[in-house]
């Protein structure tokens, strides 16, 4: 009877896992094309072609070295102030003020 238990909480244990790695994997891979639709957004609002493959209802947040941005524009609940002194360092960075990089950090859509 023991053993029985025992074998049923490996199983169990196992499907664990198992659905442990399936959810990974799901996430990875939305990262993956949320990376990919996004990858060309350097300004608000962002291209239709961008709009037209979010979720409605979607917001654009656009980070960069000087100002947060959002399309549509909204209130955002919560914004660091450390992230402007810390980010380029984090990053491993010395980003000089006029590059495209400097001025376009990350861009991403939160539905709402």
């Amino acid at each position: 009877m023991e053993q029985d238990r025992g074998l049923e909480r490996q199983r169990s244990r196992e499907h664990l896992a198992q659905t442990a790695d399936l959810a990974v994997a799901e996430v990875s891979r939305n990262l993956g094309n949320w990376q990919l639709i996004l990858r060309g957004v350097e300004s608000l609002p962002p291209p239709p072609s961008v709009q037209a493959r979010v979720p409605t209802g979607s917001t654009f947040v656009l980070i960069s070295i000087s100002d947060v941005a959002t399309y549509p524009q909204k209130a955002l609940l919560f914004l660091p102030d450390v992230w402007r002194r810390l980010l380029p360092e984090w990053m491993g960075l010395t980003l000089p003020t006029n590059s495209s990089f400097a001025n376009s950090i990350m861009a991403m859509s939160l539905p709402n």
